[in-house]
This record gives structure tokens, sequence and C-alpha cells, in this order.
């Protein structure tokens, strides 16, 4: 496994509901053929070859109301019909004009059948994977990439546009959007940074979309950004046992930096979570942001959050996830090994030991705005208390209520997270007025 998925975060990156999971999978099918897309009769499928077709038919045609009735109990227990029809035409609507479906494979897993196939838009190609188990959906799972070429533009009204492309570096190529108020790209820019683990450019978790939701904010405000894939989300099994911060942050985020530095005078960083280390390392390395959002972020050690964080539910090997935590924080270029703690292997721990987040606070010579929520089930009052430190460089806002991804939802229920939620207005001005006055 060549993966950095740190569990500094849980994070649900793509629409997935599958409930037939295992390891015990055998290949049943695998053969390329093209989806037949219409029928005389339309027929009532009774089996899952059958709801395989049917499903496709009316996704593409965007009758996706038709498919809720085939959604199992598992998935109905997670959202509405309504949620589910938005989970379908989402990936529709932004793809445009459809070109054709290939199927690449089915997996038989715990009773279930495992369609894999790949939906090619106009804008997008979307890898599919379907669950259906007795003629009936289990689970779906997409992921989008952006065409090569010169992207897309969509409307969002209200002046709004963003712009779809393929951000290329280091020989990847990332998703990118920019999002911007028409007539108004020279105003100040923000580059989002998201958290730990595999995030796309929207900082998916189930239905909600917290980074296109701040864009879109920022944008109805004068100000652009700038959010792209992480390297990890689509490219995870290139890397290798040695590849760390560098290949998984720095290269591409200062990449997506110099983007946005072409195109404006001021340009700002809002780091989430683990982002914001990240963002405060990019500052100290480059003095000529204009300011830095830290936002539900902490300068503590990654291991000690990741070892109170799996603490907090097994409080017997306590002990054990400390031990883990100090040998992490220990961890130099030489004494790397391949080890792995909470996710990560100990090369990755080697470049991330050089991060110190409170000395990049003190010495920048850019705003800072720190904000972290009470409500936040990722941190803890350590993380929080840490920041009076800096508490005479950085403006610190300590809200009430909100979670890691900043909507008031409980992160521990699901069906929360596949219900849309309107992100909280407190946030977005905090992000706006420092944006605006710095």
């Amino acid at each position: 496994m060549k993966k950095i998925t740190c569990v500094f975060i849980v994070l649900f990156v793509m629409l997935a509901l599958a409930s037939c999971g295992g390891n015990d999978s055998q290949q049943i099918e695998s053969e390329s053929s093209s989806a037949t897309m219409t029928e005389t009769v339309e027929k009532v499928p009774e089996t899952n070859d059958a709801l395989y077709e049917f499903f496709i038919r009316k996704w593409i045609a965007g009758e996706t109301e038709a498919l809720y009735s085939y959604a199992a109990e598992s998935v109905e227990s997670l959202m509405d019909s309504d949620n589910f029809v938005y989970m379908l035409d989402s990936v529709t609507k932004l793809g445009g004009k459809f070109d054709s479906v290939k199927k690449t494979g089915v997996t038989a897993q715990n009773g279930c059948d495992v369609y894999s196939f790949t939906a090619e838009f106009e804008n997008i190609s979307a890898d599919v994977i379907l669950t259906l188990k007795d003629a009936q959906i289990e689970g779906f799972s997409r992921n989008v990439r952006i065409k090569e070429g010169d992207g897309f533009t969509l409307d969002l009204g209200g002046g709004v546009k963003e712009h779809y492309f393929i951000l290329e570096n280091d020989g990847y190529a990332l998703n990118a959007v920019y999002t911007y108020a028409e007539g108004n790209k020279e105003a100040p820019a923000v580059l989002l940074i998201p958290g730990s683990g595999p995030s796309d450019y929207n900082s998916t978790v189930g239905l909600l979309t917290p980074f296109a939701d701040i864009a879109e904010g920022l944008a109805q405000n004068g100000i652009n950004s700038l959010r792209i894939d992480k390297r990890t989300f689509n490219y995870a099994d290139s890397f290798d046992v040695k590849d760390a911060v560098a290949e998984e942050y720095y290269s591409d985020f200062t990449a997506a930096a110099e983007y946005l530095k072409e195109k404006h005078d001021k340009v700002y960083l809002l780091g989430h979570s683990l982002g914001g280390q990240i963002a405060s390392e990019l500052a100290a390395r480059d003095s000529e942001f204009d300011g830095v959002i830290l936002w539900n972020s902490t300068a503590r050690h990654l291991a000690d959050v990741a070892s109170d964080q799996l603490s907090a539910s097994d409080s017997a090997n306590r002990a054990v996830y400390e031990s883990y935590a100090d040998t992490a924080k220990k961890v130099t270029a030489d004494s790397a090994k391949g080890f792995y703690y909470f996710g990560a292997s100990d090369y990755y721990y080697a470049e991330y030991n050089e991060i110190d987040v409170l000395d990049n606070v003190k010495t920048m010579t850019s705003p800072v705005l720190i904000i972290n929520s009470r409500g936040d089930s990722q941190v803890f009052d350590a993380d929080i208390s840490l920041w009076n430190e800096v508490a005479d460089k950085a403006k610190i806002m300590l809200l009430d209520g909100y979670s890691h991804f900043g909507y008031v939802i409980d992160m521990t229920d699901p069906t929360a997270l596949y219900e849309i939620h309107e992100f909280p207005e407190e946030l977005m001005t905090a992000f706006l007025e420092f944006c605006l006055q710095n």
C-alpha cells in the first residue's frame, strides 16, 4: 500500500453508501461494452443486471426520481429522495452533454454485485461504482475527472462563475476550480487548502461540500478563490513509502498559489485542519501572501491529535497510541525505515516534524486569523489553549456549535452527512471580513 492516509480527520471523500463491504471479492466479469441506452418498453428490473441497465438509462436521462424506489433500506436510512436525486444529478449537471458509457467490470462482494463503469460527458469523465443486491441499490460512488484542454465554465448565478480546468504539476493532472465574481477577476483571491486524507477539490464529506460553499460565498462578496484536488485523491497508488508532505501538499499547493498570483495582487491562504498547518508553513516559506486563515486547525503535532482521537473511542489502548505518537515525533530523515504510525509512514513524519506552527505564526509578517469551534469533535482543549501563545500576533476567534467542517451538524450521525446544509453565515462573515480588511 502506497497511500498517505492520516487519521487526523475522518473523511468521506466520495459519495459512497455501499453496505456490502468485505475483502472476499471474486471477479465474475471484466469486459468492456457499451450499455444499452434505450428500450421500446420499460420493464421493471428484477435482476441486478437489469437494474444496472435501468440505472444508467434513468441517470443519464435525468429521470433520477424513478431510481429512489429501488434504494435499499440502508440507503433510505441515510437520505431522503431529494438528497438521493441531488447526489446523482450533481454529476450530470457538471458533466454537460452525455457521450457514452463503458462498463469495466462486475465484482461479487458478500452477496452484492459491484458494477464499475465510466460515464463520458462533454466536460468530465465520471468513474462510477454502483453496488446492487437483490435488484436494489446498496451503494453509489463516483470520481470525477475534468477533461484535458481549456476546461469549461459554469454560471452559478448572481454574477458568480466557476472555471473548471486541469492544473498540471510534477506530471500530475489535478482537478481545479477557479471561482470568481464576473468582471472582478482583479479582486483579492483565496487558496483553499484541505485537511488530511485524499480530499477532492470540494473537501467532500458525504453530500457536504464545504470548500464549494465557501468559494461561492466568497465570490458573492467580491473575493475569488481556487481549490484543487489533493494529489492523494486520484493518484494514491503512485505514492510510495518515502513520499511525504512535499508530495501531498507543498508542491501542488505552491503551484496553485502561483496560478492565483498571476491573476491577483492580493492572495490569501485558508487552511482547514491539517491544511491550516500547511498554510502556516507555506506562508513561512513565502512572505508574499497577504494573510493566512487557520480554520479548525491546531498547533499540536499531528500524531498527538491522532492519538487523542483514537483514545477517545478506545481508551483501553491509550498508552499504545501515546507510545506511537512519541515515536513518530522523534523520527528523522536518517532514522526513518518505512514503519507506519496512524496511517502515515515514518518518512512522512520525518518531513512533517520540521513544521513548527507556533513559530510560523510568530514570525509571519502578514495578518493571521485563527478560528476554532467548541463543537468540533476533531480537536481538543489542548489544541485551543495552545493558541494563547500567539494571541499577541494573531486574531483568535473561538465559536460555539460548529462541526469540524463548519456546518451545525452532529458529525457522528451519518444521516447528517447526507443532507444538504447551509454553510454558517457567522463563519463566512469572519472569512470575508479578514480578507477585505487586511
